[in-house]
C-alpha cells in the first residue's frame, strides 16, 4: 500500500496515468486480501530471478487444451480492468485485446507481451485515424504501457498457472504438437492441421519459445467463433480499422 500511494505522489494530477492508476488502484484494492503473496511479489517485479515465476515446480509448463481452461482464462476487454473500459478516441483497444490474449499465451514472458504492446500502440498511433493527433495518441498509450509494466506482471503469472500444466519433458513435445493441431482443426484453416511437415516446421521455429506462436495464433485465428471470449468490444485483433468499440448488435 506504501508502494502504491508513493507511485500515485508521482504522478501529475488530472494527467491520463492519474486516471489509469485509479482504475487500476481500485481494481488491486479489490483482490488484494485474497492476493497470494508470491502474486504480490510478482506485481512488484519480486517474484524470482528478473521478476518471473516459476510456473512449475516439477516438469515444464506445456499448454493447458483449450477445452479444459476456466472461463474468462481467455478473453479480451479492450482497455482496463474487466467491468472497468478505458474510454479513449485512439483505437488502442485494438492493441489492448492483444494485450489481453498475450498474457493467455502459454509461454509468454511478462517482458515480451508488454514490448509487443508498446509496439502495436506505437503503430496504431500512426494509423490514418489518428492523423493530426498522433501526440495525444501517444501520451494516452504511454501511460497505459507504464501502468502495465507496473501492475500486470503479478496477473501474468497468475494467469500463467491457469492455462499452462506441467509435463515431464519427454512429453512436451508431443504436447505442444497437439495444440498446435487441435487450434489449427478448430479454428483455423484444417487442412493444416493435417499437413505433417507443416506442424512440424512451425514448432521447430518456435522451440523454447511456443507462447510467442501461440500469441500469434490467437491474435490471428482468435475471431473465431467459439475461441477467444469478447467482453463489450469487437472480435477482432486487427491493428488496422475504426477507432470507436463498437460492439456488433446481437441477432433477435
Amino acid at each position: 500500500k506504501i508502494f502504491l500511494r508513493a507511485r500515485f505522489a508521482e504522478l501529475p494530477r488530472n494527467s491520463a496515468a492519474m486516471r489509469w492508476f485509479m482504475v487500476l488502484a481500485v481494481f488491486v484494492r479489490s483482490v488484494w486480501s485474497r492476493a497470494e503473496l508470491d502474486d504480490l511479489l510478482d506485481g512488484l517485479g519480486l517474484g524470482g530471478p528478473g521478476g518471473t515465476a516459476k510456473i512449475c515446480q516439477k516438469g515444464v509448463p506445456v499448454p493447458r487444451p483449450l477445452w479444459k481452461l476456466k472461463k474468462g482464462m481467455l478473453i479480451a476487454n479492450g482497455c482496463g480492468p474487466q467491468g472497468m473500459a478505458i474510454e479513449e478516441p485512439f483505437g488502442l483497444w485494438r492493441c489492448c485485446n492483444r494485450h489481453d490474449v498475450c498474457f493467455s499465451s502459454c509461454g509468454t514472458s511478462f517482458q515480451y507481451c508488454e514490448k509487443r504492446f508498446s509496439q502495436c500502440m506505437k503503430k496504431r498511433c500512426k494509423q490514418p485515424e489518428n492523423m493530426g493527433q498522433e501526440k495525444e495518441c501517444m501520451q494516452q498509450a504511454e501511460s497505459m504501457t507504464s501502468m502495465t509494466k507496473m501492475f500486470g506482471q503479478g496477473s501474468h503469472s497468475k494467469t500463467m498457472r491457469e492455462v499452462c500444466d506441467c509435463a515431464p519433458e519427454a512429453e512436451a513435445g508431443a504436447r505442444h504438437r497437439e495444440f498446435v493441431v487441435d487450434l489449427y482443426t478448430r479454428f483455423g484453416p484444417s487442412e493444416k492441421a493435417k499437413d505433417d511437415a507443416f506442424i512440424d516446421s512451425l514448432l521447430e521455429k518456435h522451440a523454447g519459445k511456443e507462447g510467442n506462436l501461440y500469441y500469434d495464433l490467437y491474435t490471428k485465428y482468435g475471431g473465431a467463433k467459439g475461441f477467444v471470449e469478447f467482453d463489450n468490444v469487437p472480435n477482432t485483433f486487427e491493428l488496422e480499422g475504426p477507432s470507436e468499440r463498437r460492439t456488433p448488435r446481437t441477432e433477435m
